[in-house]
């Protein structure tokens, strides 16, 4: 047994020493055990607070399994790399903090399809390649026998892959068979992380001795919507620039998600728009967002001057090349079927459809993009928290007032 690291005036409390849990950590990522030495530096230049980020790591070297569960400080952090840079025996705790939040993504899934996914870029890599190829697979059934009208037989087929009989657009017929394809991947990825979610609610706060109010929460539901539109924390970056460029990715992410899940038949139509309409230009604004974050990400990571860019593992690539993929894709799409090259706009689509779906059914719950969900909970969370202590601590006696209420009682 041994105590929990604490701050200020915060009880200690006992908790067990799990061995196993550092090299457990090897497995998520970089995680410098034996460089640091507790000399405090991080903290003196970390902006976040006496905590930061030594209370985390230290809980680490410790092994505190159910302490680290319950945290919400890798959340915190804005992953600057000001505290690696400081850092006088280049432990690289930015790095170990990431480590700890990748450890954490896998502890809220309750599938183990996330851990699993952490620790090997191999299954992961193959997950999405399946989930990819077997909406490719569904789309392609799906033009052969509703939209062209064929068989499965051998001479349909050279029907579908030759240039014989022009086959319709995807929407043409069957709209709503799609709309219910696409929107059961955007409900299933959706319902994965809202169950991930509760987890992680549940180690960070629910399992509390001392319950919060419902008011609490309600009192700071505000804090979770702003942190989710303007990403503020990100403010206190040095990289003035970093938080415009994060927020014009997200943004388009968020706008090509809203697109596909309510105005999806707007845009997936066989009707050919002139060039003022404002669905073209709604479809090219999001496009070059999505271009210019993903390119933005892939060449900073690939150069990795940039402090938080410098140790990138493969999984770091993945997420934003998905949406490089799938906006070049969509243009594609887009420009065969304005130049009229009906089968190759259908083969397009087969790709961007694969694409889409994995993103949504395997790295939005599984992936290390669900960072976009558990980054503003955890800050909200937090918000919480510190609401509740605050008003508890108003409302508890003074040191020995209890004792001096009972003796003159």
């Amino acid at each position: 047994m041994t105590e929990l690291p604490t701050t200020g005036a915060a009880p200690q409390t006992a908790a067990r020493s799990d061995p196993r849990l550092l090299p457990e950590f090897h497995r998520y990522g970089r995680f410098d055990a034996g460089g640091c030495y507790q000399c405090g530096t991080c903290t003196l230049v970390c902006d976040q607070g006496e905590r930061f980020p030594r209370r985390v790591l230290r809980c680490a070297l410790l092994g505190l399994r159910e302490p680290l569960s319950a945290s919400l400080d890798p959340w915190l952090c804005h992953d600057c790399g000001t505290c690696s840079v400081s850092c006088p025996r280049q432990a690289d705790p930015q790095s170990s903090m990431q480590t700890l939040r990748r450890w954490l993504i896998g502890r809220y899934d309750w599938t183990g399809l996330a851990a699993l996914f952490m620790r090997s870029k191999a299954a992961y890599l193959a997950a999405l390649a399946l989930v990819a190829a077997l909406s490719v697979a569904l789309v392609a059934v799906y033009h052969l026998l509703v939209i062209m009208g064929l068989s499965l037989s051998w001479e349909d087929l050279g029907e579908f892959f030759g240039a014989s009989k022009r086959p319709g657009h995807v929407f043409s017929r069957g709209a709503p068979t799609m709309m219910y394809w696409v929107g059961g991947a955007a409900a299933a990825g959706a319902l994965l992380v809202a169950g991930n979610a509760v987890h992680m609610w549940w180690l960070a706060v629910g399992r509390d001795p001392a319950p919060i109010g419902l008011r609490h929460y309600l009192a700071e539901a505000r804090t979770c919507l702003v942190e989710s539109i303007t990403q503020q924390r990100m403010k206190k970056c040095p990289d003035k620039g970093r938080r415009t460029r994060h927020w014009l990715l997200a943004a388009a992410v968020c706008a090509k998600l809203v697109i596909i899940v309510f105005f999806l038949r707007w845009f997936q139509t066989s009707e050919l728009y002139p060039i003022t309409h404002p669905q073209r230009w709604v479809g090219y604004l999001v496009a070059a967002l999505m271009l210019y974050g993903t390119l933005d990400v892939l060449v900073g990571r690939v150069r990795g001057k940039r402090e938080i860019y410098r140790h990138s593992e493969a999984q770091d690539y993945v997420f934003p090349a998905l949406v490089l993929l799938i906006a070049l894709s969509g243009l594609a799409v887009h420009a065969l079927r304005y130049a009229g090259l009906a089968h190759a706009s259908h083969y397009a689509f087969m790709a961007h459809f694969g694409l889409g779906i994995a993103l949504l059914v395997v790295e939005l719950p599984f992936g290390r993009w669900s960072h976009a969900i558990y980054r503003p909970l955890a800050i909200y969370l937090q918000a919480v928290k510190e609401r509740a202590a605050a008003q508890a601590a108003q409302g508890a006696p003074a040191p020995g007032e209890a004792g001096e209420a009972v003796s003159h009682g």
